[in-house]
């Protein structure tokens, strides 16, 4: 799991599935980023809902990094790194963390990327 909702505010959408999913899997369709929060098996459910703006986020931390609170965040396709690259600028640091943690807390943003771009 990449993402876990932590929060009790934060904003979904329906949005359509091209393949199977597992809770917490990072989503992206066309200006849409965001998380599901449920297992869903396309060929019996295509619709889901995404989070895609929650206010505390437990998420995989890249490894090696220390985090401040504040510092934009993006995701590697394989963890929430503070490294920019090509990566989809997806929130920020909500809690500080240490470079040995590989658990992160974040503010989820997935219009993050349109609003600055």
């Amino acid at each position: 799991m990449a993402f876990e909702l932590l929060s009790k505010n934060y904003k979904s959408v329906e949005a359509t599935l091209a393949a199977d999913k597992a809770a917490g899997d990072y989503f992206v369709q066309g200006n849409l980023r965001g998380f599901v929060i449920v297992d869903v098996d396309y060929s019996e459910q295509p619709q889901v809902t995404v989070i895609f703006e929650a206010e505390l986020v437990k998420c995989v931390k890249a490894a090696g990094e220390a985090w401040v609170a504040g510092t934009s965040l993006y995701w590697s396709g394989t963890a929430v790194t503070t490294t920019a690259s090509t990566y989809d600028l997806i929130g920020f640091v909500a809690k500080a963390a240490a470079s040995a943690d590989v658990i992160g807390y974040m503010v989820f943003d997935g219009r993050a990327e349109v609003l600055v771009t």
